[in-house]
């Protein structure tokens, strides 16, 4: 109570306000505002829209990047031009935490694609009227839309995450510079920000039916606890027959694995590819001592935003042909071309069995070649 106490008297309650609080993994980036600190010391002084920030969280007793990252907002937080602009909260808890959902502007969440699982805080967040700002991560690449909020980048990952961070410290002073900021301070028929208070009113009608508890409870429910009964009460039937079927499956996959590989992949399109066509993938699978019952063979395609940029990765299965005389299987597959562009394509195995729950429980996986 205290700690809230004296955020207040160091905050202004009509200046624009951004919330920031979760566990301080490096990750979640809590600084990546403080990548170009001149940008941001423009956006927290400007006379007529000024903004404050306030940071909340912990690290990890051993995670001293995590704390570093802690030091570094202290450190700039203490400046005298932001002082009054920058307050980090304390022993974060609960209460905490309670006070901030509610009385922040927008929450800010910077987690690096793919890292992020869920962002809970998030999603308390806008419950309480706040809106929200955030990578296309987590929850908020099943929740955002335009009109209740921003999203910075549309889930790009790249093969540098210093590069990352910077493209993305760079889209997030755009959208608080040139969207987000100006919504909340035109309020041209008085005090109250009319299209911020719509995107409210927007962001409360779509989320809360959505994101909630009773939602969380039947999901669980239907897609993990009930299956997850039903393949137990499968695996001990017969005095636990199933079971050991499949724990003789699994030591045959092991052992077997290192004479799986995918060869020898082909595409087959028409000469003008185009929106709604076809292209069609071969490749030669050579399973050594596994039968085609015991693995699946997928496309793992992509969409090429740039030389190191992919995104939208999704499987598609192929069907296995006959047996070749080098003794691989053909395996073929169809893509069906919906949007324009460059994509990168690759094969892969993964073990099949109608008792394994996911073919990711052995661990076992084999690209091509």
């Amino acid at each position: 109570r205290v700690t809230v106490e004296r955020a207040s008297d160091a905050l202004d309650m009509e200046t624009f306000t951004i919330g920031f609080a979760r566990r301080f993994a490096t990750y979640k980036r809590a600084n990546l505002l403080f990548l170009d600190q001149e940008r941001l010391l423009r956006l927290l002084t400007d006379p007529d829209r000024p903004v404050q920030l306030i940071l909340a969280g912990k690290a990890h007793p051993k995670d001293e990047p995590g704390k570093n990252i802690i030091r570094e907002i202290i450190h700039v937080a203490r400046d005298a031009g932001v002082r009054d602009k920058i307050v980090f909260l304390e022993n974060y808890d609960i209460n905490v935490a309670r006070h901030m959902v509610q009385g922040t502007d927008i929450w800010l969440n910077t987690p690096r694609v793919p890292m992020e699982a869920s962002g809970t805080s998030g999603m308390k967040a806008v419950l309480n009227g706040t809106l929200h700002v955030s990578t296309f991560d987590g929850w908020w690449a099943e929740g955002y839309s335009p009109e209740i909020g921003w999203t910075i980048g549309h889930g790009e990952m790249y093969d540098e995450p210093e590069e990352q961070d910077q493209i993305e410290s760079e889209l997030l002073f755009d959208l608080l510079e040139k969207e987000i900021v100006p919504t909340f301070y035109d309020r041209p028929q008085g005090r109250v920000p009319r299209n911020w208070t719509d995107m409210m009113k927007s962001s409360l009608l779509r989320n809360c039916p959505f994101f909630n508890t009773n939602r969380m409870v039947r999901e669980y429910t239907e897609r993990a606890y009930l299956p997850n009964h039903r393949q137990w009460r499968k695996m001990v039937a017969d005095d636990y027959a199933p079971a050991k079927k499949l724990s003789e499956w699994k030591e045959k996959v092991r052992q077997g694995w290192g004479g799986v590989r995918a060869t020898n992949v082909q595409l087959e399109s028409p000469e003008q590819l185009t929106v709604g066509g076809q292209v069609q993938v071969h490749s030669s699978v050579y399973l050594g001592k596994l039968k085609p019952d015991d693995v699946q063979v997928e496309i793992y395609m992509s969409r090429d935003i740039d030389d190191t940029l992919h995104q939208g990765y999704h499987p598609i299965l192929m069907e296995a042909g006959d047996k070749q005389d080098d003794g691989s299987y053909h395996y073929h597959g169809s893509l069906d071309c919906h949007r324009s562009g460059a994509y990168s394509l690759s094969v892969r195995v993964l073990p099949r069995h109608e008792l394994l729950r996911s073919p990711h429980d052995l661990q076992l996986i084999s690209w091509e070649e």
